[in-house]
């Protein structure tokens, strides 16, 4: 395949598909807003390359990369928000000389026209010597299982970030108008909430609680989140009361669990540090665009700026271990370790280490839930200008596109030609393939299905596309040409409003040939792939696939036999991931699936199924001090073995 070379090399593949649509599809912003992940090249610093992109356009921001009382924090990544003007064509020469990769996020509104570069000096600071962080969707700092003292009076919660952008809640309590929330002057979005407010025109978590307390003494917990705004805590279960609990709830989730069918939960209170009234919590709300993009292009800028924001809460000269868990994950990606977010992870824990810097950073991640969800098609060439062919199923009435990236190693690209043909012949807009050159050893081609429901002229002025089965055919020119395809996910989120359908790769000539006996021959209800192009292998999570301590990854096994559970993704990835570390349990058996925790009012529980679930029971145990030794040479489906839930 031909590499184009008009768009800057540094640019993803994703980026440039946005651009030639007019950003028509990313974030609903109709294109007036982008937001970056930036690598930039060595020996560019963070300010050089503010002054430049700035003469694009004065009201840009670039997220902030010094804290008080440090040094400036030696990264190379850094986050840009701006009008869509910054990425017209006669900037590009500027790109191309500064930038080593410049990644997609799903854009968000500016905020206020300011270039930060330090965090905020004022923001209240933890002394807890083990603070969890949560980047997710909807925080129960109300909820009585994460409040504390003689009466319940206090939330365990330390400080919420809300990503999306709103107005801080007017109070009235009989003296001075005060607020309960405020716009972080460092990031100039969202809306954030502290514990214990700098400012006494603010109002802190304990008393907006306090204020929304009945003459009984309970605390109407509905009113509480209507006030404030949280929208995500409207509905009866949300992503993040769940993940919350599980991480650092009153009670444990192995307190939860029926570990015989005779013998039901105990539901005892826990006693270990993660549920201490002593250990803060930090809440990163994800914002609704990103709960509504299943594909996960939202996470390099939002999860950069809250680690950012999670770092800024944190005594910078205290010894405190961070640990932040995040239950979401894409399943694109190289999976090799070399993608934008993933080397920003690895270096800002590295910097983050608890001997260079007192503060020791670690993240905790899902291994993923598309191990039977056909996404992942794995082949190698064999002989001189072999063929390959596969099918790409499309849902009819998908109101988003839907995209597939195919890697394959750099040294090999060159040999890799092919083509898309779709299902029957159509008029409407077509498919996009684009290119993504930046990654040092791979090269990946992004091909984009357009939706194939019908949107209103002003959007595309095209025609949906047709469903059915698009085939996708390479020609590989030499023997020994590994290629590895992943799907995107397009299913919807808990809690998202866009209703994305699933779409899935097929192998027609496997099909043909065994299929019959392999759905005659399942095992747990599953079908044995072998010899299809299809692999369930090499599933994990598209930003879980590096090595590198403390960045913890969790699969999910089955309580009641031991077993990996079904839809929990597996290893290998393209580089040394073998699997994830440890598994932990994600299903009580065959027929009792996911594990019960918080819905968001105090009592209500449900079960949540997949590893997002197994992520924060890992992050507790860290959280609880327990020794978790690497093993490089795991199982790809439970890595070091299994751990039982904390």
């Amino acid at each position: 395949m031909e590499l184009p070379e008009n768009y800057p090399r540094s640019f993803d593949a994703y980026l440039k598909y946005a651009i030639q649509t007019e950003f028509a599809y990313f974030g609903g912003l109709h294109g007036r807003h982008v937001a970056l992940l930036v690598e930039l090249r060595l020996g560019v610093t963070p300010t050089m390359f503010s002054e430049a992109v700035s003469s694009f356009d004065e009201r840009v921001i670039m997220g902030p990369t010094e804290f008080e009382d440090r040094s400036m924090i030696p990264t190379r990544y850094v986050s840009v928000r701006g009008a869509v003007g910054i990425l017209a064509p006669a900037t590009w020469p500027v790109w191309d000389k500064l930038t080593q990769y410049v990644e997609l996020s799903v854009p968000v509104a500016p905020g206020a026209p300011l270039k930060p570069s330090f965090i905020d000096k004022d923001r209240p600071k933890s002394g807890a010597s083990t603070v969890l962080a949560i980047i997710d969707d909807g925080c129960t700092f109300a909820d009585a299982r994460v409040r504390y003292g003689a009466k319940l009076e206090h939330s365990r919660v330390f400080a919420i970030w809300d990503q999306n952008s709103r107005a801080p809640a007017p109070v009235q309590d009989g003296g001075a108008p005060r607020v309960f929330g405020s716009i972080p002057v460092d990031f100039a979005y969202g809306i954030e909430y502290r514990r214990t407010p700098p400012s006494s025109k603010e109002v802190g978590i304990d008393e907006w609680i306090a204020l929304h307390r009945t003459p009984s003494g309970a605390v109407d917990e509905e009113a509480c989140y209507r006030d404030a705004g949280f929208e995500s805590l409207a509905c009866q279960n949300s992503h993040g009361a769940h993940v919350m609990d599980v991480l650092a709830g009153r009670v444990a989730t192995k307190s939860r669990l029926s570990y015989e069918p005779t013998r039901p939960p105990t539901f005892e209170p826990a006693a270990d540090p993660a549920s201490a009234g002593s250990a803060g919590i930090i809440f990163i709300q994800v914002p609704r665009f990103a709960v509504d993009d299943a594909s996960g292009k939202w996470l390099p800028l939002q999860v950069r700026d809250a680690a950012y924001f999670i770092l800024s809460c944190i005594h910078p000269g205290k010894k405190i271990r961070v640990i932040v868990n995040l239950s979401y994950g894409p399943t694109t990606e190289p999976h090799d370790g070399k993608g934008n977010l993933e080397q920003w992870m690895s270096e800002i824990v590295d910097i983050f280490d608890g001997t260079s810097l007192p503060t020791s950073l670690s993240f905790v991640l899902p291994a993923g839930n598309s191990r039977l969800s056909d996404a992942h098609v794995v082949f190698k060439s064999q002989a001189s200008n072999e063929t390959k062919s596969w099918a790409w199923r499309l849902s009819p009435d998908n109101p988003v596109p839907v995209f597939a990236e195919i890697w394959v190693k750099r040294s090999e690209a060159s040999a890799v030609s092919g083509r898309l043909i779709a299902p029957h012949p159509y008029v409407g807009q077509a498919p996009v393939i684009t290119v993504l050159d930046a990654l040092p050893d791979s090269i990946c081609w992004l091909v984009v299905l357009p939706p194939t429901q019908a949107l209103p002229a002003a959007a595309t002025g095209d025609l949906p596309g047709p469903h059915g089965d698009w085939t996708i055919e390479l020609t590989l020119a030499i023997p020994g040409v590994e290629v590895h395809v992943y799907l995107a996910r397009s299913d919807p989120n808990m809690g998202a409003r866009v209703a994305a359908k699933p779409t899935r790769f097929l192998d027609p000539a496997w099909e043909r040939a065994n299929g019959a006996r392999a759905e005659y021959m399942q095992v747990d209800g599953v079908r044995d792939l072998e010899g299809s192009l299809i692999r369930r292998t090499g599933t994990l999570n598209g930003i879980a696939t590096t090595s590198v301590d403390r960045i913890f990854v969790a699969g999910g096994y089955r309580l009641r036999d031991g077993k990996s559970s079904r839809y929990a993704s597996v290893g290998p990835s393209r580089a040394v991931r073998q699997g994830p570390d440890y598994a932990l349990p994600s299903d009580e058996s065959l027929a009792l699936l996911g594990i019960r925790a918080a819905g968001t009012r105090s009592g209500a529980t449900f079960r949540l199924m997949g590893t997002s679930t197994a992520a924060p029971q890992l992050a507790r145990h860290l959280a609880n001090g327990t020794a978790l030794p690497s093993c490089p040479t795991g199982d790809p489906a439970v890595g070091c073995g299994i751990k039982p839930a904390p």
